[in-house]
């Protein structure tokens, strides 16, 4: 399993308030470099990452591996490209970047707490390993009475003086217990359950045992061996151990920490608002006819949206200074995949109350981690300089096509080189052409007073013969004589249209007819323009990022040192990897790299694109 950060979780995938500081770093020179892009570097240790933990397909094909690193590296290249760029129009303030680069700042600052406060202060001893390895070798079947309340076990332990007088005790309903017989397995139980029932000896019984919501009482019916621990290799059972023992460990550490952390912590859920929030649910619970769980889509967070139209604005839940509407919380569960069991609508209050828990508590701890200044420690800044190109990236890219359109012209050029054999509608028109727009605008001038445009043409043409100007034109398709043909479908017939500048000269024309009209209210037709706009709309868009990127590239410089990356060695298997975070919670382990590479063989325009 590959590795990153603290804890990551590895899927094999066969085919997803900025700190001002920030900057691009000098490398450190004990660390390899492999390209450069403007004043930016970007190292071995960066490259491999986002290498080995992303899917990719076809990179697993024989022979692939070099020509599906060289793919990654220079988009990556584009990517670092693109956040400069962004840089530079000072799109680094704009507030969704904020937003987005803040909430990825504050989970890995968290997760880096997380390993100092709770990992690297647990100890695991070796008198515990061995004491587990004996116990972990026995499983025990016990007896127990159960009792929510400490009153009710205290009294009933009370009554219990010899194992014979819990063979005799009636358990009835005014003690508020549960009596059952169980197998306990080492590492499976709550620990001080399985700690009280170890120490037992054949039908001993334990004192008030309390663990997790509730107290036990215990006796020790036999012991067997366990036949999974006993039949593993000693080495691969030791490692099991002191695993289990140190996730035990980090668990009651964390208890710990907590309890400390949230001392004169400001974090709570309005419970009005709540409460109304909760009942919301419940109501859409009930008219949901899908199997149990249900997962919140979004026909239901709109649904939940109108119900609680009056307080979407209010303030539901609050974490130190920062505070949550109704609809930032109903977002943020339907972003999370927030799911409830529909047979059990009694408990979503407590299911909801516990998620809302868990995202203050989260809230706060990062705002902790912020304090301490850990964003800024070598490791965590590292990974963020990755998010914050890519965010800033994705930004550029968006800002870049948002200034690209289509006209219907275009469009219908596109969809006759597709579909050859399609009709297109025809214009036909009589044009004044000259070589002024002085001497346009006097024709306009006549024919508003009445002149006839014939009159007109002979009075103010120029630049071109009497026998062509002015003539009646023969029926040209709407895609032909740009702009004339477009403008002309665009006007009525007997309307003029004007003036046109065209390379040379300027045109004033008048749509004598037009024919086969009828096909742009065709359902096919218009099914053909809608697939062909958003084809040509998204080729488009490639073109014009890939001259982006390549200007961005000239201007700023880039290296790619071949040598140096020649030599890494990387896995051919692609995978989709998560970052287990501490404290709760999860994030993808590195930002996706959107696949950028028509760039480095593109003929620059001789007009620079400006955006």
């Amino acid at each position: 399993m590959i590795s990153c950060g603290r804890i990551c979780l590895a899927i094999l995938v066969l085919l997803v308030c900025v700190d001002s500081e920030l900057k691009p770093q000098t490398p450190d020179p004990s660390n390899s470099v492999v390209a450069r892009v403007g004043d930016q570097y970007i190292e071995e240790e960066e490259f491999l990452e986002r290498y080995e933990l992303l899917p990719a397909p076809g990179r697993s094909r024989k022979g692939n591996t070099e020509e599906a690193k060289l793919e990654l590296l220079y988009s990556i290249v584009a990517e670092k490209l693109l956040a400069q760029e962004a840089v530079s129009r000072h799109m680094d303030k704009d507030s969704a970047f904020v937003a987005a680069f803040d909430d990825v700042r504050r989970k890995l600052a968290r997760d880096y707490l997380y390993g100092v406060e709770i990992q690297q202060k647990v100890v695991v001893t070796k008198d515990e390993v061995a004491q587990s390895l004996a116990r972990a070798k026995k499983k025990l079947t016990v007896e127990y009475i159960y009792c929510d309340r400490r009153m009710d076990a205290d009294f009933i332990r009370s009554q219990i003086r010899k194992p014979s007088d819990l063979d005799r005790l009636v358990i009835d309903s005014t003690m508020h217990a549960i009596r059952d017989t169980v197998e306990v397995k080492w590492g499976e139980a709550e620990e001080p359950l399985e700690i009280a029932a170890y120490r037992l000896k054949r039908s001993e019984i334990s004192p008030v045992t309390q663990a997790g919501n509730g107290f036990y009482i215990v006796r020790l019916l036999k012991r067997t061996a366990d036949t999974y621990y006993s039949s593993k290799d000693f080495s691969a059972l030791r490692r099991d151990i002191e695993e289990k023992l140190r996730l035990r460990r980090e668990r009651n550490r964390l208890e710990e920490y907590v309890g400390q952390a949230f001392r004169n912590k400001v974090g709570y859920a309005l419970p009005r608002t709540f409460k109304a929030v909760a009942k919301s649910f419940d109501r859409i619970l009930r008219d949901s006819n899908d199997r149990y769980p249900v997962v919140l889509t979004a026909a239901m967070l709109q649904n939940l949206k109108e119900i609680l139209s009056t307080v979407l604005s209010d303030t539901l839940m609050v974490a130190g200074d920062r505070m949550w509407s109704v609809e930032d919380v109903l977002t943020k569960l339907y972003q999370n995949g927030f799911s409830f069991d529909s047979l059990q609508a009694q408990r979503i209050p407590d299911h909801l109350n516990l998620q809302l828990k868990q995202w203050v508590q989260q809230e706060i701890l990062g705002d902790e981690a912020l304090a301490e200044g850990l964003d800024k420690i070598s490791s965590v800044s590292k990974q963020l300089q990755m998010w914050y190109d890519y965010f800033l990236s994705v930004m550029m890219e968006d800002r870049v096509k948002s200034g690209i359109c289509l006209k219907e012209s275009e469009v219908l050029s596109y969809l006759k080189h597709k579909e050859p054999g399609i009709v297109l509608p025809k214009v036909q028109v009589r044009e004044l052409r000259a070589e002024t727009l002085e001497e346009i605008q006097g024709a306009m001038q006549d024919l508003r007073q009445g002149m006839p445009f014939q009159d007109a043409i002979s009075k103010w043409m120029s630049g071109t013969s009497a026998a062509s100007n002015g003539q009646l034109s023969d029926f040209f398709s709407i895609v032909e004589r740009p702009p004339i043909g477009e403008l002309a479908w665009k006007t009525d017939v007997g309307k003029f249209f004007g003036p046109v500048k065209n390379e040379k000269d300027y045109s004033l024309f008048q749509v004598v007819s037009k024919k086969d009209t009828q096909v742009v209210h065709d359902d096919r037709f218009i099914a053909l323009m809608d697939t062909a706009g958003r084809e040509l709309l998204s080729m488009k868009d490639r073109r014009e990022l890939d001259l982006f990127i390549s200007r961005a590239g000239k201007e700023r410089g880039f290296d790619v040192y071949e040598d140096r990356f020649k030599m890494l060695k990387v896995t051919s298997i692609p995978m989709m990897t998560y970052r287990i975070l501490g404290f709760g919670g999860r994030m993808v382990a590195v930002p996706f790299v959107r696949r950028r590479l028509d760039w480095l063989n593109i003929d620059q325009p001789k007009v620079n694109i400006i955006f």
